[in-house]
C-alpha cells in the first residue's frame, strides 16, 4: 500500500503516522481535532495550521515541531 503524499489523502491518525514512517514531515493544514496522539513521535513534523483543537499530546515527542499552533493546544 502506497502512502499518501498529500495531506488531503491522510484521514486519520493512523495514515498520519504510516506517511510520517515512510519520511514524509509535511503536514501542513492537516485535520486532527480530537485525534489520540497521546505518545506519538512526530519529530520534525511541519504541522502549521493543523487543527489541533482536543487533540491529546500528552507524551508526544515535539521536538522541532514546526507549528505556532503547539504553544496554543499543547497539554
Amino acid at each position: 500500500m502506497m502512502t499518501p503524499d498529500s495531506t488531503a489523502e491522510i484521514a486519520t491518525v493512523t495514515e498520519l503516522l504510516k506517511a510520517y514512517a515512510s519520511g514524509q514531515r509535511s503536514f501542513v493544514s492537516l485535520n486532527l481535532a480530537n485525534g489520540n496522539l497521546k505518545g506519538v513521535d512526530l519529530k520534525g513534523a511541519d504541522l502549521s495550521y493543523a487543527d489541533l483543537s482536543e487533540a491529546d499530546l500528552s507524551n508526544a515527542n515535539l521536538h522541532d515541531l514546526a507549528n505556532s499552533a503547539r504553544r496554543k493546544y499543547a497539554k
